[in-house]
C-alpha cells in the first residue's frame, strides 16, 4: 500500500518457455499465463522495456499449434476493439475462452490517455450450485482502466493488475476473517491502482465498474459411435 493509500501492484513478465539462464520462479510471485492477440503484440512490442528483447525471439519461434494451446489455458488474454464496440469484443472473448480469469480489450485513447476495458471473472461457468442440474453462469466485473496521465505505462498489463488486486483482496480478507474468502465475494474494484513494472510506477484510474454475468457455454456435442463405458 502506498503512502497515499493507493494499492501498488508490482508486475514482472517472463516468457512462456523460460531458457535455462533465467532464474527460476520466485516464491514471492503469483504467476499466471498471459496471451496477447498477435496484432496487438505487433503494435506494442517495440514500446516494451528493452530487457524483453529475448521475449520477442521466443514468441516468433512458437508454432501456431503451440500458440493456440497457450491461449486456451491462459489466465489473462489481451486483445483490441479495433472498429468494433469494446463491450461486444469483451463478451465474445469471454464466451470463447471460458477458463480465462481476466480479459482486456484495448480501446481508443481517451483525451490522449491509454484505456482498456477489462472483464474480471469472479465465478466460473463450471461451478455447480448444490442441487443444480446444470452449471451456473460465470460472473464478475467489467471495468474501464485508463492511464491517469498521457504516460500509459504497461498497457498490456492492465488486466493482470486487476487480477492481482483480486487475488490480493481474497488473500488479505481470508487472513482478517475467521473463514476462507472467495473471489465471488469481491467488492467493486478500487478507484485507482498504482502499477509498478521495470522500476516505473504508473497510476491507473478505474471507472464504470459493473457487476455482470456471462452465460455458461453449451455442453460439447455428443460423439456418435463412441464406445460405451
Amino acid at each position: 500500500m502506498g503512502a497515499d493509500g493507493v494499492l501498488q501492484i508490482y508486475l514482472t513478465r517472463y516468457i512462456a518457455d523460460m531458457p535455462d539462464d533465467i532464474a527460476p520462479e520466485p516464491e514471492t510471485l503469483d504467476l499466471h499465463l498471459m496471451a496477447i492477440d498477435p496484432p496487438v503484440w505487433a503494435e506494442h512490442r517495440e514500446k516494451m522495456h528493452p530487457r524483453y528483447g529475448v521475449e520477442r525471439d521466443a514468441v516468433h519461434g512458437r508454432s501456431p499449434e503451440s500458440e493456440e494451446n497457450d491461449v486456451g489455458r491462459a489466465n489473462v488474454i489481451v486483445t483490441a476493439a479495433k472498429d468494433q464496440p469494446p463491450l461486444l469484443v469483451l463478451d465474445e472473448t469471454m464466451h470463447r475462452f471460458p477458463h480465462a480469469s481476466a480479459i482486456g480489450v484495448i480501446t481508443r485513447r481517451l483525451e490522449g490517455r491509454a484505456s482498456c476495458l477489462v472483464g474480471l471473472r469472479t465465478r466460473f461457468s463450471h461451478y455447480m450450485a448444490p442441487g443444480a442440474t446444470k452449471p451456473c453462469d460465470s460472473k464478475g466485473y467489467v471495468v474501464t482502466m485508463t492511464a491517469a496521465s498521457t504516460k500509459a505505462g504497461p498497457l498490456l498489463l492492465y488486466p493482470s493488475a486487476l487480477l492481482g488486486w483480486a487475488r490480493w483482496w481474497t488473500q488479505n480478507a481470508t487472513v482478517l476473517s475467521d473463514r476462507e474468502r472467495y473471489m465471488e465475494e469481491l467488492p467493486p474494484p478500487p478507484l485507482c491502482l498504482d502499477i509498478t513494472e521495470a522500476w516505473r510506477t504508473f497510476r491507473i484510474d478505474l471507472s464504470e465498474p459493473e457487476l455482470t454475468r456471462w452465460p455458461a457455454p453449451p455442453p460439447p456435442p455428443m460423439l456418435y459411435g463412441a464406445p460405451d463405458h
